[in-house]
């Protein structure tokens, strides 16, 4: 079993019951600041994942679907992403590469617009 956890609380962000995250489904999810160093991430499915400020210094990802993930403040420093496919992905300034990554190439679109925050609850009150 894996389990992701947020690189800056320590919390869990998602468990994965397997050994690895090698072809592993985590479209959609939110992985903010996940600590994923160093992790095998070939051909898993991160279509549309919220990686804002995760940690993907030398992940394996060849071959993974990041197609439309946000990538912004993440860290893919020595990352391996040969065959990946990272079209209309968002990324920032902040957002480093692998050496010798060109981003616009790939197909990943550069954005500086904050993160939408999410709407707060609506409060309700009994009537008098």
């Amino acid at each position: 079993m894996i389990v992701i956890r947020d690189k800056e609380r320590g919390t869990e962000v998602w468990t994965v019951r397997s050994h690895t995250l090698e072809n592993c489904d985590l479209a959609k999810l939110r992985l903010r600041y996940a600590g994923l160093y160093s992790q095998n991430l070939k051909c898993a499915n991160l279509a549309g994942a919220n990686l804002w400020g995760a940690d993907l210094r030398w992940a394996d990802l060849r071959g993974a679907n990041l197609r439309g993930a946000n990538l912004r403040r993440a860290n893919l420093s020595g990352a391996k992403l040969a065959g990946a496919d990272l079209r209309d992905a968002l990324y920032d300034s902040q957002t480093q590469w692998p050496e010798g990554f060109d981003a616009d190439f790939e197909g990943v679109k550069l954005t500086e617009e904050p993160e939408p925050q999410p709407k707060p609850p609506v409060r309700t009150w009994d009537a008098w």
